[in-house]
């Protein structure tokens, strides 16, 4: 790497909140002095909080009194622009590339808070690496964009050789041998080639084009044809079974996952929207190169079958999960129409007072939703005195309706011990 610029920062006292604010703020100005555009900066100004806070827990006391030293190197590479953030520190020696995270939790039952920064750490970085040296932690976490110097590895939506797939990271980022480079070597890491000749299989996705997609990109759209596979090389893509793209139902795919593989095969039109969120390269290979060639490599077609197997059983849990949350979206309508009925019997009835002819009073609430706040009432306090009330409680609905049914039995039970309105 051909270094622009390199920048460092010393943080005398790390465990005050005023240095991890002035770490934030050395880092935002770096960013337009060396511009640093918008998606790296906000994944090194994420790595820079989580790697602080891994230091503040598992350096020990040494880590919390001993300067922190930051150092950011910007500049060119045979892969493109890229900024390099290392953090040196003199606690105890933890190596994050060798902790077993937890598991991302794949429910809300499952998730609990923490042990999240690491994981997240890996799958920001396009490189990671981790040295402990002189009884010093260093952890460098860089980033890339733009176009390579040599353009060996283009950005752009053309086809090219030598595309080099083990060189985009994979999800999980464990690293080999448990240290220093966090990339799966070869090609292994794509489920489609997993255990095949990865030479025969190079040989042939080097003829293909990378795509780079933007956040909000659709790969594919339902209804339309489709005769490729791809393969997400880089980055974050997620199905919709609907055109919404309702974050909710979002199918996520895994980096080194196949897409596309059931339209290439059976020839039918495209049933779920595919949409990057958030920017993503994603390997494209044509009917030429996948049914001709690909799969003719011992291993591909089995992979394919499991690959298959696995989105069919991943797209009926989806399913059955929104059936379930159908069914308890119409039990909870059901609910409210109860509710509603109850709410309506502790209204007066219309007209008010029929057995008498000195006096006539009706009324009428429709509440905005299924239940609300409105309310009134009228009752005789004694053969003298009419007690009449109308209120509306702010905002609708079951917080609305709960807060009412309190009033109305509070303003009748006072009402009953005294004449003035204003008490």
């Amino acid at each position: 790497m051909s270094f622009r610029t390199e920048t460092s920062l010393e943080l005398a006292a790390p465990q005050d909140l005023d240095a991890l604010q002035r770490a934030s703020s050395w880092l935002k100005d770096q960013e337009a002095t060396a511009s640093i555009p918008e998606d790296p900066y906000g994944r090194l100004d994420l790595f820079l909080n989580e790697a602080l806070a891994n230091v503040m827990d598992h350096g020990g006391p040494a880590a919390r009194e001993a300067p922190i030293q930051l150092v950011l190197s910007v500049g060119s590479s045979e892969m493109g622009e890229e900024a390099t953030l290392t953090i040196e520190d003199g606690g105890e020696p933890f190596d994050p590339l060798a902790h077993t995270p937890r598991p991302i939790p794949q429910s809300l039952d499952e998730a609990v808070p923490g042990g999240l920064g690491i994981p997240m750490i890996r799958n920001l970085a396009d490189d990671l690496h981790y040295s402990y040296d002189n009884n010093h932690n260093r952890l460098s976490f860089t980033v890339r964009w733009g176009t390579p110097e040599n353009g060996a590895v283009s950005a752009a939506d053309t086809a090219r050789p030598g595309i080099q797939i083990d060189s985009f990271k994979r999800q999980d980022g464990t690293p080999p041998n448990g240290v220093g480079e966090r990339r799966r070597p070869g090609i292994s890491w794509l489920q489609l080639f997993s255990k095949t000749d990865e030479q025969a299989v190079m040989d042939i996705l080097n003829e293909c084009e990378v795509l780079t997609l933007a956040p909000g990109t659709p790969l594919l759209k339902p209804g339309t044809q489709n005769d490729s596979v791809y393969l997400l090389l880089h980055g974050s893509l997620a199905a919709y079974l609907d055109s919404d793209a309702n974050p909710e139902a979002a199918i996520p795919i895994s980096q080194g996952e196949c897409i596309g593989e059931m339209s290439a095969i059976d020839g039918k039109p495209v049933t779920a929207l595919v949409m990057a969120t958030g920017e993503a390269r994603v390997l494209k290979v044509t009917p030429e190169h996948f049914t001709n060639r690909l799969l003719t490599v011992p291993g591909v077609a089995r992979n394919l079958m499991v690959a298959l197997t696995e989105r069919m059983r991943r797209t009926n849990e989806s399913m059955m999960e929104a059936q379930r949350k159908q069914m308890a979206l119409q039990h909870l309508h059901k609910e409210l129409e109860v509710a509603r009925q109850l709410q309506a019997s502790m209204l007066p009835r219309n007209p008010m007072f029929p057995d008498r002819d000195d006096l006539e009073i009706t009324a009428l609430m429709e509440p905005a939703s299924q239940v609300g706040g409105d309310l009134f009432d009228a009752f005789f306090v004694d053969d003298h005195h009419l007690f009449i009330c109308i209120g509306d409680v702010s905002g609708h609905g079951i917080p609305a309706a709960l807060f009412r049914a309190r009033a109305i039995g509070l303003m009748r039970i006072t009402a009953m011990g005294t004449l003035h309105p204003d008490e």
